[in-house]
């Protein structure tokens, strides 16, 4: 069995394959790393080979690595931001500094439509990035998402804690108003991806959707291909079962 996991800012991802590019045979998430180690040592002994994607730096990996050898025993390797990969050249300067997981996805989301694509992962963090029909990442834009829109208002005001959006209406009540905010704010920042795309583009180009909030503006914008496990298929091209790697 193939482990894959994504260690984003506020969940771990994982999910057990039977062979390369199976239907997951199981998968979920969890929010540390304590959480995860009795999932993996229900596998020990089964898994030959982990792929990560991580965004919680050293110290995060260090302790991962050593839970993944105690816990399964099995080779590992984490994935890292390249110049290039599967016909998709890095738009930034210092290629290593464009984050894992931005990069995994745009590289998943040309590699599923090769043309013009606008990725927007709607996670901790919501990002943007452009990727030309040619292959090049022209760049990309990085902003609050929807949680931390909602907890900096909830930490920073006396305003109640919301969870939930809204559309956009005049609202009379606060809670209204701040659904009702937020969903404007967040909306506001993907029609203006939208926009730029449209500038660089035209019409010819796909709006991706991932993350955890990805659903929250699907109806909003039914035209998107919304793909939950982008990054994962992004670690697939990255970190290939070494098998695999050396029969290519």
């Amino acid at each position: 069995m193939i482990i894959e996991l994504d260690c984003g800012n506020t969940s771990i991802k994982w999910r057990f394959l039977t062979a390369e590019q199976a239907v997951p045979a199981s998968f979920g998430s969890v929010p540390t790393l304590n959480d995860l180690q009795p999932i993996l040592a229900k596998y020990k002994g089964k898994c030959s080979f982990c792929r990560i994607c991580s965004v919680r730096g050293k110290d995060f990996d260090q302790r991962l690595s050593e839970v993944i050898f105690h816990s399964l025993g099995a080779p590992m390797i984490f994935a890292k931001t390249a110049q290039t990969l599967a016909g998709v050249i890095n738009g930034y300067a210092q290629a290593a500094s464009l984050g894992i997981d931005r990069w995994l996805a745009l590289v998943a989301a040309y590699s599923l439509y090769k043309g013009n694509c606008l990725v927007i992962d709607c996670g901790t963090a919501i990002t943007a990035d452009y990727v030309a029909h040619t292959g090049v990442h022209l760049g990309g834009v990085i902003a609050p998402g929807l949680r931390l829109l909602q907890s900096t208002l909830y930490q920073k005001t006396s305003l109640p804690q919301v969870f939930e959006t809204g559309e956009f209406n005049i609202a009379v009540s606060t809670e209204q108003a701040i659904k009702a905010g937020i969903s404007s704010m967040y909306s506001g920042f993907i029609r203006q991806q939208l926009s730029c795309a449209e500038q660089r583009f035209g019409t010819q180009f796909t709006l991706v959707l991932t993350g955890g909030d990805a659903h929250f503006v699907q109806q909003e914008f039914a035209h998107a291909m919304t793909h939950k496990d982008l990054v994962f298929i992004g670690l697939a091209l990255a970190c290939p079962y070494p098998e695999l790697a050396n029969d290519a």
